[in-house]
C-alpha cells in the first residue's frame, strides 16, 4: 500500500494520491488452486518470530481488480474492477468467471450480506453504491453516499452496510431493508477500508493518513476508540471467531485484539499491503499487494495433538499449519523429569499448503509430576515458529 509520499492531490477521476502506485489486484482465495504457492520467511514481532507464515500468489492484472469478497454460502467471490467498471463474479468451485456485472465509475470496494444474497459495490467515481441481487446478478438500486467512498462492509445481523467516505472523512449507515442513507459517522482523515464484527455491533474504520483505527458503536453510531496502528492502514477485516482485527499497511498486516483494541503482531507481506481479507473458516488471511500483482497468504501456525490424553507410551500424532513448505518441523515433548526437561518426538517437513503430521509415542518414563498437562511444541527449523498443544497424562 502506501510508500512514503506525502502530498496529496486529487487528479482528473478525483482519485486521491494516497502514496501507491501500479495495479491493483484481488485477493481471492479461490485463485490457490493450482497456482504455485512460493513461502516468503516469517515475520518477526517484538523480537521473536510471529506465528504465520505468508505465501505469495501471483495474479495479474488485466481489468484492475481493487477489491474482493467471498459469498461462504454460495461459494461464490466477486471482485471490484476499477479499470472496467464492474463486478465480475467468480465459481468458487470452478475458479472461473461466470457473470460480469456494470456498475458506476471507478468501482473500488465490495462487500457481501450472505444471509440476503446481496452484494455491495463502492463507486468512487460516482459517490455511490450498486446494490447487486446475487440470483439475478443485476444492480437493483444505486444509493447516493458521501465524497469519494471506497471501502464497505455489512453487518448481517443488523442488515446494515457501512462505507468509508475518503474526501467526506465519514462512514456512510445505509439500511439494508429500505436502501437509504440514515447516519453519517466523522471518523479519522482519510477513510479507506471498512469492516464489521456482527456479534459485537462493531464497525473498524482504517484512516490512512491519520494511521489509526476507528472504532464504532453500530448502536449509537458513534466512535468509541481510535487505535494507533503506526503505518497507513489500507486495508481491515475482522476475525469474528477468534475477536481479531488485521489491518494491512506498507509491506505490514497489523493484528489488533478487539477485547482490549490493542496491536498484539506485526507480519510482514509481500509488496504493498492493500486490501485484506479473512476466512473465518479457515483462520486464513489475504492481502492485496501492489504493485507486484500479488497476493499475500498470511496462514496462522498451529498445532494439535490426537488423542488429547492417555497414558505414558501412549501413540500420538501432532499435526497442524502455518510452515514454510518444505521447512523442517520439529516435534518436541516436555517430560516433566528434572532430566531430561524435553525430548524430541519426531521430525517431519512442512507440505507445500504448509500442513505438517507427524506420528509418535509418549515417552514411558513421562511422569505427572506437578502438573498433568505437558507441553508438546512444533518448531520451525528456518523460520524458528514456536506454537505448542498439551497432552494430558491420566
Amino acid at each position: 500500500m502506501a510508500r512514503s509520499t506525502a502530498g496529496v492531490g486529487l487528479d482528473g477521476r478525483r482519485r486521491w494520491g494516497l502514496g501507491w502506485s501500479g495495479p491493483r489486484i484481488a485477493a481471492a482465495s479461490v485463485l490457490l488452486a493450482g497456482v504455485a504457492l512460493m513461502g516468503v520467511p516469517a515475520a518477526h514481532a517484538s523480537g521473536r518470530a510471529s506465528p504465520y507464515t505468508v505465501l505469495t500468489v501471483a495474479v495479474g492484472g488485466g481489468t484492475k481488480p481493487a477489491a474482493v469478497a467471498v459469498d461462504e454460502a454460495t461459494d461464490t467471490i466477486y471482485t471490484a474492477n476499477a479499470g472496467s467498471n464492474s463486478v465480475s463474479v467468480i465459481d468458487g468451485a470452478t475458479n472461473t468467471v461466470t457473470a460480469t456485472v456494470n456498475v458506476g465509475s471507478d468501482p473500488e470496494g465490495v462487500a457481501v450480506d450472505d444471509a440476503t444474497d446481496t452484494i455491495y459495490d463502492t463507486n468512487r467515481g460516482s459517490d455511490t453504491v450498486s446494490v447487486i441481487d446475487g440470483a439475478t446478478k443485476t444492480v437493483t438500486a444505486t444509493i447516493a453516499v458521501g465524497s469519494d467512498p471506497f471501502g464497505v462492509a455489512v453487518d448481517k445481523a443488523t442488515d446494515t452496510i457501512y462505507v468509508t467516505n475518503i474526501l467526506s472523512q465519514t462512514v456512510s449507515v445505509i439500511d439494508g431493508a429500505t436502501n437509504t442513507v440514515t447516519a453519517s459517522v466523522a471518523v479519522g482523515r482519510a477513510p479507506k477500508a471498512v469492516a464489521v464484527d456482527d456479534n459485537t455491533d462493531t464497525i473498524y474504520a482504517a484512516n490512512y493518513h491519520s494511521q489509526t483505527v476507528s472504532v464504532i458503536d453500530g448502536a449509537t453510531n458513534s466512535v468509541t476508540a481510535t487505535v494507533d496502528v503506526g503505518t497507513s492502514p489500507s486495508g481491515v477485516a475482522v476475525d469474528e471467531t477468534t475477536d481479531t482485527i488485521y489491518t494491512s499497511a506498507a509491506e505490514t498486516v497489523s493484528v489488533i485484539k478487539g477485547a482490549t483494541n490493542a496491536v498484539t503482531a506485526t507480519v510482514t507481506v509481500g509488496g504493498d499491503g492493500y486490501w485484506v481479507a479473512v476466512d473465518e473458516t479457515t483462520d486464513t488471511i489475504y492481502v492485496t499487494a501492489s504493485p507486484s500483482d500479488s497476493v499475500s497468504v498470511i496462514i496462522p501456525s498451529t498445532a494439535k495433538v490426537s488423542p488429547t490424553s492417555g497414558p505414558a507410551a501412549t501413540s500420538v500424532t501432532v499435526s497442524g499449519r502455518g510452515f514454510n513448505p518444505g521447512e523442517t518441523v520439529n516435534i518436541t515433548y516436555k517430560t516433566g523429569l528434572a532430566s531430561p526437561k524435553s525430548v524430541t518426538l519426531c521430525t517431519t517437513r512442512a507440505h507445500s499448503d504448509t500442513s505438517y503430521s507427524c506420528s509418535a509415542t509418549i515417552p514411558p518414563t513421562a511422569t505427572a509430576g506437578a502438573s498433568g498437562a505437558h507441553k508438546i511444541l512444533a518448531k520451525g527449523a528456518t523460520s524458528h515458529i514456536k506454537v505448542k498443544t498439551t497432552f494430558t497424562l491420566t
